[in-house]
């Protein structure tokens, strides 16, 4: 009873042929979805570099528009200041000769006060002139300022942009 008859080998060979067969076919499937991880893996490689260079790429671009506009505006405001600057000296200057030529035709001043008169009148000039030239240094100081706190807060996005950069390729590195 514990012998094994010859339609029982038969059936365990046919048994035996079905497993090896299921072997075999599943080794190959396992081959190919080992291969079709890895196809997946390195495509998603590639759309998150390309999706990473796109986002260096836009940002480069964004801060040389930034830089471009605030060095236009800098500009602006440097050019505005010293036509305003130049602006009042020439009206003081007009409205100090309308003075003296005032002065000339209701006194007789010696050339002694006159030429007293005119150099303070010079230094007068120059004393506008000087505390204009110091308004414009501290405009520009507070321009400067301005820029260093924009490039500062660029440099800010641009790092935290990196460290999220870093932490994806992380994310696909652990997913390898």
């Amino acid at each position: 009873s514990t012998q094994t008859t010859t339609t029982e080998v038969m059936e365990l060979k046919t048994v035996q042929a079905n497993l090896q067969r299921m072997w075999t076919e599943m080794s190959r499937v396992q081959a190919e979805l080992k291969f079709a991880e890895q196809k997946l893996r390195h495509q998603m490689q590639e759309e998150l570099a390309l999706q990473l260079e796109f986002h260096e790429k836009r940002n480069h671009d964004k801060v040389q528009f930034m830089r471009a506009k605030t060095d236009a505006h800098v500009r602006e405001v440097r050019k505005a200041s010293y036509s305003k600057a130049l602006s009042q000296i020439v009206k003081s200057r007009r409205d100090e000769r309308i003075e003296r030529e005032a002065m000339r035709r209701n006194e007789a001043i010696s050339s002694e006060e006159r030429h007293a008169e005119e150099m303070r009148e010079l230094n007068n000039i120059l004393g506008q002139y000087i505390v204009k030239q110091q308004e414009m240094k501290e405009e520009n100081k507070n321009l400067h300022s301005r820029i260093k706190r924009h490039d500062e807060e660029m440099a800010r996005k641009d790092q935290e942009m990196r460290s999220l950069q870093h932490r994806d390729v992380q994310v696909i590195a652990s997913l390898k």
